[in-house]
């Protein structure tokens, strides 16, 4: 009867080990399907104007990180998490503008420096709290000296064009030129391209779409998404619509179109 009484004890604790182990295990994957499934938004912090030599608390990026997205979270609470994540310091996000982070603050680097931020490459016009994140935002926190213009942001003139432009694959037909509108895209053997414009003027927003003659009230895709293309397809690049915010009526917009020309026929894509 004793050794029976010891086996029951065993198996007792056996199983109550292996239910232990069965409800961290579950537990565990689902952390990691939650963790791999989240929506997340591309946050970075940097200072490239202003040197420490030249009496800077720090200098370079301080700050690259994937932030999970909750419900209506605006920029500053993406950049707010990404700071406390990092053990880092900020000061005025309550307030509606962040006036230093960990040391370096405005005005520090002359009377036009501060900190300033782009959504997806555009130099935002209002507050970071005023604009709402989407997944695979990039937000991106600077220090300027001379109030953006050392960022690429010019409030004194309404250029539209673009500055520069790069794929992920494929070449050009001929080098990027701000003047040159229309080139073609020469891709083998790949089905999915990047694509990162930048303007010339970053107070206007930059959009990328898929066609010839686009929906530009819709927002395109950004710079970290993956577009499928086929021979024959248009990627329309387009710099400061009218109709986008942070543009006025008098705007004109510059247009740039890259035509694929590709071994992967659409006919075939799917064989």
């Amino acid at each position: 009867m004793k050794n029976k009484n010891t086996i029951n004890k065993i198996l007792s604790v056996f199983i109550a080990l292996l239910m232990i182990f069965s409800v961290s295990t579950v537990s565990s994957i689902k952390s990691f399907a939650d963790e791999v499934l989240a929506k997340k938004v591309h946050v970075i912090i940097e200072n490239t104007t202003y040197k420490e030599e030249d009496g800077a608390a720090w200098e370079g990026t301080l700050v690259d990180d994937w932030i999970t997205i909750k419900s209506k979270m605006t920029m500053m609470d993406a950049i707010v998490t990404a700071i406390e994540d990092n053990d880092l310091e900020q000061k005025g996000a309550d307030s509606g503008y962040i006036s230093e982070i960990n040391g370096l603050s405005e005005k520090q680097g002359g009377d036009l420096s501060g900190w300033m931020g782009t959504k997806n490459d555009w130099m935002v016009n209002q507050g970071f709290n005023k604009f709402e994140v989407e997944e695979n935002d990039e937000i991106r926190v600077m220090y300027t000296k001379d109030g953006g213009i050392d960022l690429g942001a010019d409030y004194t003139n309404k250029t539209t064009s673009l500055k520069n432009i790069s794929f992920s694959s494929g070449t050009l037909s001929t080098d990027f030129s701000s003047d040159t509108k229309e080139y073609t895209l020469e891709l083998v053997d790949i089905e999915k391209i990047k694509v990162n414009p930048t303007a010339s003027n970053k107070n206007y927003q930059v959009r990328i779409y898929k066609g010839e003659n686009p929906d530009v009230s819709t927002n395109g895709y950004k710079q970290t998404d993956e577009i499928k293309v086929l021979d024959g397809d248009i990627i329309t690049v387009i710099c400061g619509d009218k109709s986008w915010e942070g543009s006025d009526s008098s705007l004109e917009s510059n247009v740039y179109t890259f035509k694929i020309k590709s071994n992967i026929k659409p006919n075939t894509a799917q064989l």
